[in-house]
């Protein structure tokens, strides 16, 4: 029996990801997550990791085991409401599509845009992993055709087609707006109206846009009534300019016909979860 070349080169890359975890001897709670065997070995990184974390330090911790136990849970949504066709708006490296696979067990299609080039350059190294997953070096938008985007600094998780606002500067000065960047803007129905009109299709929108959220979700047009999951990040506080505020994006999901199932904290902004309407319909149990 031949094996898929793809196929072949897991075991390699999943050793080669272990030595690379022992070389930089497991320092952070995103190494030991990133090259951890399975759920259970990283929970035993996690603990002899705490066990050296100073006391000053555990809140940013407990934000990011926050984090892994809010993907954790979108992971079973997922399967809860059958879905098989993922939307990844703001991919950054493919952190939630690569959890959505490899934690989550997931089997579907993930279509990954993520604009800033040098974070699609990682994403794209990632995507041969899954053959479901797609990547684009692009953004999504009501507005089809070129814009700028506004790079963060630090992580670049920051990066908006939106202005800065001083509360941004004032709460994460390492991750302020520096250069910017040409970039290419596809609305969600034009990109993918065959799809979100096949019935076949239950479809998951992730939006980690900031602050972008409005006009992504305009660029759905009609079919945003085709979206049976949506997970997208909210601030609580102004963090860009003319940014959809928290409560606005809410009320704007609730006409929509989405009810709020699930939220999670993590520096005053929230990740949260909205499932279309009728609750039962394609839902297991």
């Amino acid at each position: 029996m031949k094996i898929p070349f793809r196929k072949a080169l897991r075991p390699v890359r999943h050793k080669m990801r272990q030595s690379l975890a022992q070389a930089v001897d497991i320092k952070t709670v995103e190494a030991a997550f990133a090259h951890a065997n399975d759920p259970v070995l990283f929970g035993t990184q996690l603990a002899d990791l705490l066990a050296g974390v100073p006391q000053s330090a555990l809140s940013i911790v407990n934000d990011r085991v926050a984090a892994y136990a809010f993907l954790a849970h979108v992971g079973n949504l997922v399967k809860l409401f059958n879905i098989n066709f993922v939307i990844d708006a703001g991919a950054h490296s493919g952190q939630f599509a690569s959890t959505l696979y490899g934690y989550g067990g997931y089997k579907g299609e993930v279509h990954s845009f993520e604009p800033v080039r040098k974070y699609y350059d990682i994403l794209s190294t990632y995507v041969w992993y899954y053959s479901g997953w797609k990547a684009y070096n692009a953004a999504l938008g009501a507005v089809p055709g070129t814009s700028v985007i506004h790079v963060g600094g630090g992580h670049g998780g920051t990066s908006s087609l939106l202005g800065q606002t001083e509360n941004l500067l004032r709460f994460a000065p390492d991750c302020a707006l520096g250069d910017t960047e040409e970039i290419t803007v596809h609305r969600v129905d034009q990109w993918f109206g065959e799809v979100l009109a096949d019935p076949e299709k239950r479809v998951m929108l992730k939006l980690d846009v900031q602050g972008f959220e409005s006009h992504v979700l305009d660029s759905c047009g009609e079919y945003l009534s085709r979206i049976n999951l949506l997970q997208v990040e909210m601030s609580s506080i102004p963090l860009y300019q003319t940014q959809a505020s928290i409560g606005e994006l809410c009320a704007r999901l609730e006409d929509g016909g989405f009810a709020l199932v699930y939220v999670c904290n993590n520096f005053g902004v929230r990740n949260s979860v909205f499932i279309r309407l009728p609750i039962s319909e394609g839902a297991e149990g």
